[in-house]
C-alpha cells in the first residue's frame, strides 16, 4: 500500500485473494485486517467472490438479494468500484454484481455456466484482465464487460483439457491455440456459438447505413447507442467504400458502445477490421470470403453469418459452419443493391436450415410480422 502511494498509481484493482475457486483459505484473520485497512481505500476496483465477501463482512450471502445488500457494504470499505463475483451460488447463471460507491449504481452482469473442473485461476485471470483493459484506457464497465468476455473464453474451451486432477488451470491463450481441439471446428455447428455464455439473441439485428445516419445528424456511435436502446439485440457494422483506417476506428467506437451494453459485434465483409479490432463475428456475402475459411481464421467461438437468398446457398453455409444466416431482401429496399425475394422465398429459406435466419431488407413495422411468421 505504501508502494502504491509513493509511486501515484491511479488505477490499481485489488483481488483479496483470500479463498480459492476450490474452497481452501489462503489468508489468515491478520492479514484481512491488514488488507481491509490499507489496500480496500486505495483500490480502484475490488474483485471479492463469494467465500472472501463473506470472509470480509463476517455473515453468509445465500442468495441475490444478499449480494447487492453485500456489494454495498464493500463499497463502504472505501474501493471505487466492488466486483462481487457469484460464481459460486447455483444461480441459473453466473451472475456478477458491478457497484461503483460515489453514484451507488449497481450492474448485473450474467453469463452462461460452463460445466469443468478446469476453473483454477478465474479469479487472478479476471483481475488481471481488467487491470489490462483499464491500462489501456477503458472505461470501468468497459473493461470488466470485455474481462468477464476474455474469462468466459478460457473457462469454455478449457473445458475439454486434461489437466490432473483436481481443480485443472485454464487455458489462456485459447485464443491463439484453437488448433489443439479441431473437433470445435465441425461444421455444420453442432452447437451454437455463445455471447457471454448466453446464445445469441437475433431478433432485432441492426445495420448500419453511414448514409441514412448522416441524414439524421447522428454519429456513428450515438446511432448506434440509440439503436441498442431502441431493442437491438446484436449490431453489424457495415460500411462497404471505407477506407481500412477508417473502418478500424469506426469499428472501435461501435465496439464501445455495444461493449458497454454487452451487445455483440459483427463486422460486415472485412475479416481483417474484425481480426483488428476482436469484433464478435464476421457477416460475408455470397463473393465475399468463403465461409468455411472465415470460420477457420476466426475460430471457433466467433460468429459467422452468411447472406443467402436460396435453399441450395443456405443449406451450403449451415455445412460451411455458419452461425445464422440473413436472407434477402424480404421487401424491395433502397439502401442495399439487392433483389427483392419475397416472404415465401424466405420462409422456404428459413426451413430448410435448422439455424437461426434473420430477414433483411425493407423491413418496416408494418410488414415484419410477415417475415417472423415465415
Amino acid at each position: 500500500a505504501e508502494e502504491v502511494g509513493r509511486r501515484g498509481l491511479v488505477q490499481w484493482v485489488v483481488d483479496p485473494v483470500l479463498v480459492a475457486t476450490s474452497g481452501a483459505a489462503l489468508a489468515d484473520s491478520a492479514a484481512l485486517n491488514a488488507i481491509r485497512t490499507h489496500l480496500f481505500p486505495r483500490a480502484t476496483l475490488l474483485t471479492p467472490n463469494l467465500p472472501e465477501a463473506e470472509a470480509i463482512l463476517g455473515y453468509p450471502i445465500p442468495d441475490l438479494p444478499a449480494m447487492h445488500t453485500a456489494v454495498r457494504e464493500l463499497g463502504a470499505l472505501g474501493p471505487e468500484w466492488v466486483l462481487l463475483k457469484g460464481g459460486h451460488h447455483s444461480l441459473p447463471q453466473v451472475t456478477d454484481l458491478l457497484f461503483h460507491a460515489s453514484s451507488g449504481e449497481t450492474t448485473v452482469l450474467t453469463a452462461g455456466r460452463v460445466e469443468t473442473r478446469n476453473t483454477h485461476g478465474t479469479g487472478c485471470t479476471l483481475a488481471s484482465a481488467v487491470a489490462a483493459l483499464l491500462a489501456q484506457g477503458r472505461g470501468m464497465k468497459e473493461a470488466v464487460v470485455e474481462a468477464r468476455r476474455f474469462l468466459w473464453g478460457a473457462v469454455r474451451f478449457s473445458a475439454w483439457a486434461e489437466t490432473g486432477r483436481g481443480n485443472g488451470a485454464l487455458l489462456h491463450a485459447y485464443q491463439t491455440h484453437s488448433p489443439l481441439h479441431p473437433a470445435l471446428y465441425a461444421a455444420p455447428r453442432l452447437h451454437p456459438t455463445l455471447y457471454m455464455g448466453q446464445e445469441v439473441d437475433y431478433r432485432l439485428y441492426a445495420v448500419t447505413d453511414d448514409a441514412c445516419i448522416a441524414n439524421q445528424g447522428q454519429t456513428l456511435a450515438g446511432a448506434v447507442e440509440s439503436a441498442i436502446r431502441g431493442g437491438a439485440s446484436i449490431v453489424q457494422l457495415r460500411q462497404k467504400n471505407a477506407e481500412t483506417g477508417a473502418m478500424v476506428r469506426a469499428a472501435l467506437s461501435v465496439k464501445e458502445v455495444c461493449a458497454r451494453h454487452a451487445v455483440p459485434l459483427l463486422i460486415n465483409d472485412r475479416l481483417d477490421v474484425a481480426l483488428a479490432v476482436d469484433a464478435d463475428g464476421v457477416h460475408v456475402g455470397q463473393e465475399d470470403m468463403p465461409c468455411a475459411l472465415a470460420r477457420k481464421l476466426l475460430g471457433p467461438h466467433k460468429i459467422v453469418g452468411v447472406s443467402v437468398k436460396t435453399e441450395a446457398e443456405a443449406a451450403a453455409a449451415e455445412r460451411d459452419g455458419a452461425d445464422y444466416l440473413g436472407s434477402g431482401a424480404v421487401f424491395a429496399t433502397s439502401t442495399k443493391d439487392s433483389s427483392a425475394i419475397g416472404v415465401l422465398r424466405f420462409s422456404h429459406v428459413c426451413h430448410a436450415v435448422g439455424i437461426p435466419v434473420v430477414g433483411i431488407g425493407g423491413l418496416t413495422a408494418g410488414n415484419c410480422g410477415e417475415a417472423m411468421r415465415a
